[in-house]
């Protein structure tokens, strides 16, 4: 491995620290928390860039522009493809495709997932995904993606605060009005 092979993943990983790339929601304990909405991940992942990363370790899927050209890539794995560059594990890319397990099914569950092996390996890097997949999938709110649903303690919701309407004292639940962030569109099961 040259020592320019490591650019494309740099790259990315200098764009998930700046701060105008980032939304802040609220994690499960009301603190204010980064994510990075899709959008800005569907601007960010050219076809060039994805092929450059892919290029380092692995060989590029034999459908990767079928993929990509259908907007099926960005529609399906784009937020898949993001956890698994910063984490440094894209060659489980084909096992996520493979299985149809995309975008829509996050958060993955590591133990419940059938995507990583039951290696000593395996597990690690499950649990690698489990923790970092938070900052790419916000919770969907809106029509009824979130209704019945039993959010992870990592979880983020795609909220600010815009006043606090009634302080909690221990007996009564503190009462906020927030803002719904416009840009957690709901990720299509397909």
């Amino acid at each position: 491995m040259t020592r320019n092979s490591w650019e494309p993943y740099k790259e990315f990983w200098a764009w998930i620290s700046d701060k105008r790339n980032l939304s802040k929601g609220l994690n499960a304990s009301g603190q204010p928390t980064p994510y990075i909405p899709h959008d800005r991940l569907c601007r960010y992942w050219t076809l060039e860039r994805v092929t450059a990363v892919i290029k380092v370790y692995h060989e590029l899927p034999e459908n990767l522009d079928t993929l990509y050209g259908e907007n099926t890539f960005r529609v399906r794995y784009i937020r898949i493809f993001s956890i698994l560059v910063m984490i440094r594990k894209v060659g489980y890319l084909q096992e996520f495709i493979s299985k149809a397990v995309g975008d829509c099914d996050l958060p993955l569950n590591p133990r419940d997932s059938t995507v990583f092996q039951a290696t000593q390996e395996g597990i690690q890097d499950a649990w690698s995904f489990f923790y970092a997949q938070f900052q790419f999938c916000p919770v969907q709110l809106g029509s009824l993606a979130a209704h019945d649903q039993v959010l992870e303690n990592g979880c983020i919701l795609p909220l600010t605060v815009d006043r606090v309407l009634a302080e909690g004292d221990g007996k009564k639940p503190r009462v906020t009005r927030c803002r719904v962030h416009r840009t957690t569109a709901e990720i299509p099961r397909v």
